[in-house]
């Protein structure tokens, strides 16, 4: 899933570790949009009814668009991106996303 500007894509999702209830989620660029974010809501916990979506990064832009959206920080994988280079675990519960319920109005 994605966001075009111009002939562009600037922002991008991978999903992928799929498990029935989790799901992991891989976050690149920027531009986000609260239609996109929705749709991704509704994707992932409508469509495909899960429990909670994962993002493990070490770029703060990308903490920071996941716990805007709700997440919570679960622990740290130390290493995981190469010596001295410490992957962030965020978990995003179906209840806690805020674009699902209408927690973030069109003016936020």
């Amino acid at each position: 899933m994605g966001l075009e500007k111009d002939g562009q894509i600037i922002a991008g999702m991978l999903f992928n570790v799929y498990t029935g209830p989790d799901i992991h989620v891989t976050i690149a660029g920027s531009g986000w949009t609260r239609r996109l974010l929705r749709e991704m809501g509704q994707y992932l916990f409508d469509i495909l009814q899960v429990e909670r979506f994962t993002a493990v990064t070490e770029k703060q832009n990308v903490i920071d668009i996941v716990e805007r959206v709700g997440g919570k920080r679960e622990g740290i994988l130390r290493n995981h991106f190469g010596p001295n280079r410490n992957g962030i675990v965020i978990g995003v519960l179906k209840d806690e996303y805020w674009y699902r319920h209408g927690f973030k109005s069109e003016s936020s």
